[in-house]
């Protein structure tokens, strides 16, 4: 967030389902459907209106800098990570398979990041129960989240599960209308 906003990124992220959906046309031959088409579009326009809150204004002054082309490019690795959990799933992986496999390939990027940003880690300030909470997020949530995500992706399919990712704008207008009882102006 140091190079670029929060709206910025929200919007960039809602092509995530997009450039998932060009992934699967070109790495497993599905199709890309007329109605699925337009439930894009629909979807980014409406996650648009969301994070523009409506005001035309900040849409036509949305302009891209240095840390959304890094965001895009991020946007490109969490759709091949969705279709490469598809794509080398095996039958039968065990949940500590694909959990030790995702935390050594965190290591490795994570030793890539700091040779190339020469960035120190500062381990030596997580302490007491820190730690605890960083073991936990590290390997119970990494655990629970990957096995539900690999499920999920080999039974209904990246396209579909990054889909879904347009439905959070959804939530968030029901969970705002829910918190303040006001419902958003789109004017």
């Amino acid at each position: 967030m140091e190079f670029t906003s929060s709206l910025n990124t929200a919007t960039i992220f809602t092509l995530t389902p997009l450039v998932t959906a060009i992934f699967s046309i070109v790495i497993f031959k599905q199709k890309l459907l007329f109605r699925e088409i337009i439930i894009y579009i629909v979807g980014a326009i409406g996650t648009c209106i969301v994070v523009f809150k409506g005001d035309m204004e900040l849409l036509l002054n949305f302009t891209l800098n240095y840390g959304d082309i890094i965001f895009l490019i991020a946007i490109v690795f969490m759709s091949l990570y969705s279709i490469s959990a598809k794509y080398f799933y095996k039958e039968n992986d065990e949940v500590l398979t694909i959990t030790f496999m995702t935390l050594i390939g965190g290591i490795f990027w994570m030793g890539i990041a700091v040779i190339v940003l020469d960035i120190p880690l500062q381990w030596q300030k997580i302490e007491g129960e820190l730690f605890l909470y960083m073991s936990y997020l590290s390997i119970g949530a990494t655990l629970f989240t990957v096995y539900l995500y690999q499920k999920a992706v080999v039974v209904i399919g990246s396209k579909k599960i990054d889909g879904l990712y347009l439905y959070k704008s959804i939530f968030l207008l029901l969970s705002f209308y829910i918190s303040s009882m006001e419902l958003i102006s789109l004017y």
